[in-house]
Protein backbone atom coordinates (compact mmCIF):
# COMPACT_ATOMS: atom_id res chain seq x y z
CA UNK A 1 0.00 0.00 0.00
CA UNK A 2 0.85 3.49 -0.96
CA UNK A 3 1.66 5.32 2.12
CA UNK A 4 3.59 9.01 3.04
CA UNK A 5 6.09 7.25 4.68
CA UNK A 6 7.74 5.50 1.83
CA UNK A 7 10.46 7.54 -0.13
CA UNK A 8 10.00 8.85 -3.30
CA UNK A 9 12.27 5.94 -5.06
CA UNK A 10 10.29 3.94 -3.49
CA UNK A 11 7.13 5.03 -4.78
CA UNK A 12 8.31 5.35 -8.34
CA UNK A 13 10.42 2.18 -8.17
CA UNK A 14 6.85 -0.06 -7.39
CA UNK A 15 4.52 2.55 -9.20
CA UNK A 16 6.29 3.87 -12.31
CA UNK A 17 3.07 5.94 -13.49
CA UNK A 18 4.15 8.16 -10.30
CA UNK A 19 7.10 9.58 -12.37
CA UNK A 20 4.94 11.63 -14.35
CA UNK A 21 3.40 13.28 -11.37
CA UNK A 22 7.29 13.75 -10.02
CA UNK A 23 8.14 15.40 -13.34
CA UNK A 24 5.26 17.55 -13.20
CA UNK A 25 5.81 19.58 -9.60
CA UNK A 26 9.68 20.25 -11.51
CA UNK A 27 7.46 23.40 -12.81
CA UNK A 28 6.22 24.35 -9.14
CA UNK A 29 9.49 23.80 -7.34
CA UNK A 30 12.02 24.76 -9.72
CA UNK A 31 14.24 21.84 -9.63
CA UNK A 32 13.63 18.15 -9.90
CA UNK A 33 12.36 16.16 -6.78
CA UNK A 34 13.84 13.11 -7.77
CA UNK A 35 17.21 14.18 -8.34
CA UNK A 36 17.40 16.26 -4.80
CA UNK A 37 14.64 14.04 -2.80
CA UNK A 38 15.04 10.50 -4.08
CA UNK A 39 15.88 8.96 -0.68
CA UNK A 40 13.76 11.30 0.94
CA UNK A 41 10.00 10.17 2.26
CA UNK A 42 7.17 12.08 0.70
CA UNK A 43 6.04 13.30 3.88
CA UNK A 44 9.71 15.09 3.58
CA UNK A 45 9.78 15.54 0.57
CA UNK A 46 6.52 17.55 0.30
CA UNK A 47 8.00 19.56 3.58
CA UNK A 48 10.93 20.28 1.65
CA UNK A 49 9.30 22.07 -1.51
CA UNK A 50 6.43 23.43 -0.17
CA UNK A 51 4.11 20.98 -1.73
CA UNK A 52 0.50 19.90 -0.31
CA UNK A 53 1.10 16.53 1.61
CA UNK A 54 -2.45 15.55 0.70
CA UNK A 55 -2.85 16.80 -3.26
CA UNK A 56 -0.15 15.28 -3.65
CA UNK A 57 -0.85 11.75 -2.29
CA UNK A 58 -3.73 12.37 -3.88
CA UNK A 59 -2.57 12.92 -7.31
CA UNK A 60 0.42 9.82 -6.87
CA UNK A 61 -2.38 7.48 -6.14
CA UNK A 62 -4.09 8.18 -8.74
CA UNK A 63 -1.09 8.11 -11.21
CA UNK A 64 -0.73 4.12 -9.70
CA UNK A 65 -3.94 3.16 -10.41
CA UNK A 66 -5.07 2.68 -6.48
CA UNK A 67 -7.69 5.91 -6.38
CA UNK A 68 -10.21 7.38 -8.82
Amino acid sequence: MFNKEMTILDIVEKYPATLEVFNAYEAKTGYCILCNHLFSTLEQASRNCGLDLEEATGKLKRAAGLEK
